[in-house]
């Protein structure tokens, strides 16, 4: 039995050429750059894995490496100078594709999988890719873990009060 895909391949290849775009490729890396730069600045295992899944994922191979370096470059430029307008200007970046459901779920997706590249799970990088969904529009996925398939909602962490 041969596999169908539910969609029309012309819908496919509309798919593959909204991953392309310049706008998405701009909103992918400012929304790293916030992940990353959340916990205080990108670590190089934050931005090797970056690296890596760009050139590991088809669509997103086709970005020009040296635009992608340039990009991070400028990002990382503008959080040296102020956290705060480097955080800004990413947002701006990001509200360019908001509600274009599907290359914005991807873009959470990847910016999720950039969390634990540096070995640290920082309760900032949750809050920094919640800030991300909600400038989207994402609502939180669930998200599976392990080889039986146990669905976890990932969410930015909250702070308990302290006793005493």
């Amino acid at each position: 039995m041969a596999y169908r895909s539910p969609r029309p391949p012309s819908d496919l290849a509309a798919d593959a050429a909204e991953f392309r775009e310049p706008a998405f490729r701009d909103a992918l890396i400012a929304g790293v750059a916030l992940i990353t730069h959340a916990d205080g600045e990108m670590a190089v295992a934050e931005r090797s894995r970056f690296l890596s899944l760009l050139e590991e994922d088809a669509a997103l191979a086709t970005f020009d490496r040296a635009a992608v370096l340039d990009e991070l470059a400028t990002h990382e430029a503008n959080f040296r100078f102020d956290p705060e307008v480097g955080a800004e200007m990413a947002r701006e970046k990001l509200a360019r594709i908001a509600g274009r459901t599907r290359i914005c779920s991807a873009l959470v997706r990847l910016c999720r999988a950039i969390i634990p590249a540096d070995g640290v799970i920082h309760p900032a990088e949750h809050r920094a890719l919640a800030e991300i969904r909600s400038a989207l529009g994402v609502t939180a996925r669930p998200v599976v873990f392990g080889a039986y398939g146990n669905a976890a909602f990932v969410t930015a962490p909250t702070r308990r009060p302290s006793a005493g």
